[in-house]
């Protein structure tokens, strides 16, 4: 008997669970905002359906003014049917992170006023044949971080207004050449992140409008040339962290951003590109065409030695050579960017720094020449030219002390300095960080601690206890406004001999090319002269009497 009253009990139970939750009420959060909005909009909060639960539309006063919805905190496996029947007008809907697994086929069929469409961090592996039909009025599509795995050439099909895709954060490893035929508006596509070992060049060679493309860490080996070939304006192309070994699009520009970043380029050439990204490569060589346009390059772990190609380019605002061997460096290595405003030197085998290698820099905020083999400083070397530095690091050098002028002197505008990680005494450190030498409104950067080794620190800047000249305090050099005056002038004097000296050997120099251009015009007219003279000897006598000459032999003798 017992055994029957279970029985019935859990069929009974499990029809109330069937049953009486096969049916879910679609309702939006009331809220008196709701009301006090011109346009009005839905969101949805705690709602969960799953695959044996149908979903069943309330009633909405204003569903046919309802132009933007979200789910929050909600599960629904796939979009609601009739949801754009019950909303007809909605513009903007937003189902992330509501573990949705497909599409299905028709879900957008009333969708006419759909605009933007965000369904990005969910659980769909497939975007089918035209399952966007409908959507003829879409715009922007976000489908980033789910699991897709196979699009084909008519996923996109029925969207002639769309002009962005966002496609990030997926598993696509192949595109097929006509995914995008019908999408001739489409200025963005976000395809980084995904699997793609190779790219069909004429997926994008006939989108004319596009502006942007991301590529950016998939597993591509190479770029065909024609594979921008008809998109007119691009204006950035992103490749970082792909497998690409060459990289040469001369007949295309990219107007804005370049990025290639992480790749295995050993030469690179780029045209008319505003900024220019190649970190962690093995370049050794650019050729930069038209590069007047160019204000941004950055070169870091790359393996360049020879940076004269670099140095001609006097468009540059910024230039990052990090990690490159390409030191030591002489006076006139930057005479010619006279643009910059940030240089990046850092571990680069500079040794010394010379008066006058920094005096055509005038414009620079920011340089950084940390981690190099710098044993002395002096900041005489800056002043006056570099007045506008904001940012100066040389932490990570082997540098004991800091002569010259103080930092407040050579760097009235300084907002951020970087001392760490050299060989500075304690007491001589807690000297120059202090005023007058540094002011005490100039943060200090600090490279982070590997040694796990206990050390002495002052403002968190390592530094030895061991005592300074015999035990003698160090001393900063303490000179009045006039001192730096006298040794401005007196370093710009030397400058200007130097600049003199070499004036005076172009003048020479002008002067030995000159003798000898004039030197060569007399002899050739010499030459000449002789040559006329030998041309008119046979002609006249030696007493200047015209000679006559003739083959005919005259028989003077006569017949008697």
């Amino acid at each position: 008997m017992q055994f029957e009253w279970t029985v019935i009990l859990s069929i009974g139970l499990f029809c109330t669970l069937v049953l009486g939750n096969d049916e879910v009420h679609f309702k939006c959060d009331e809220s008196e905002s709701n009301y006090e909005s011109q346009e009005a909009f839905c969101t949805v909060s705690g709602f969960y359906v799953t695959h044996s639960q149908h979903v069943k539309m309330m009633n909405y006063t204003r569903a046919n003014m309802t132009k933007f919805m979200k789910f929050y905190d909600s599960r629904l496996l796939y979009l609601p049917f009739k949801l754009f029947e019950h909303f007809p007008n909605l513009r903007t809907l937003d189902v992330s992170f509501t573990e949705i697994l497909d599409i299905t086929r028709n879900t957008f069929a009333s969708a006419n006023s759909l605009s933007y469409l965000n369904m990005s961090n969910n659980n769909i592996t497939t975007i089918g044949t035209s399952v966007f039909n409908g959507a003829n009025s879409l715009i922007r599509i976000d489908l980033s971080r789910n699991a897709i795995k196979d699009v084909n050439e008519f996923s996109f099909r029925g969207l002639p207004k769309v002009d962005k895709i966002v496609l990030s954060y997926n598993k696509i490893s192949n595109l097929s050449k006509d995914i995008f035929v019908e999408n001739q508006y489409l200025e963005v596509i976000a395809l980084d992140n995904n699997l793609l070992g190779s790219l069909d060049p004429e997926v994008f060679s006939r989108l004319r409008r596009i502006r942007e493309i991301n590529l950016s860490n998939n597993q591509l080996l190479s770029l065909h040339p024609s594979t921008f070939q008809m998109a007119y304006g691009i204006e950035t192309l992103l490749l970082s962290g792909n497998k690409l070994t060459d990289f040469n699009l001369e007949d295309k520009n990219i107007l804005l951003r370049l990025h290639l970043d992480g790749n295995q380029l050993t030469s690179l050439v780029i045209n008319s590109t505003k900024v220019v990204r190649a970190e962690n490569n093995t370049i050794s060589s650019i050729t930069a065409l038209n590069a007047n346009f160019l204000e941004k390059l950055v070169l870091g772990r790359n393996n360049f030695t020879d940076i004269s190609n670099i140095t001609n380019i006097t468009s540059l605002l910024v230039l990052d050579l990090s990690y490159n061997q390409i030191g030591p460096l002489n006076i006139t290595s930057f005479e010619k960017l006279r643009r910059l405003k940030e240089l990046y030197l850092r571990s680069t085998n500079i040794s010394q720094i010379s008066f006058g290698m920094f005096s055509k820099q005038t414009a620079l905020e920011t340089l950084d020449l940390s981690f190099n083999n710098l044993t002395d400083l002096n900041l005489n070397i800056f002043f006056p030219y570099m007045s506008k530095i904001k940012n100066f690091y040389v932490d990570g050098n082997n540098l004991t002390e800091i002569h010259g002028i103080h930092f407040a002197y050579a760097f009235p505008n300084l907002v951020k300095v970087g001392l760490s990680k050299n060989r500075f005494n304690c007491s001589y450190l807690h000297t120059i960080l202090s005023p007058p030498f540094l002011s005490g409104f100039v943060e200090l950067h600090i490279e982070p601690e590997t040694s796990t080794e206990e050390s002495t620190h002052i403002r968190d800047i390592t530094c030895t206890s061991t005592k300074h000249n015999d035990g003698a305090a160090p001393k900063i050099q303490e000179e009045s406004e006039i001192d730096v005056l006298r040794n401005t002038i007196n370093q710009l004097k030397v400058h200007e001999k130097r600049l003199e000296l070499y004036l005076l050997g172009l003048k020479i120099v002008m002067i030995i090319l000159s003798c000898a251009g004039i030197l060569a015009i007399v002899m050739i007219v010499v030459k000449y002269a002789k040559r006329e003279r030998r041309r008119y000897s046979g002609q006249f006598g030696r007493n200047g009497s015209i000679v006559f000459r003739s083959n005919v032999t005259m028989n003077t003798s006569m017949d008697h």
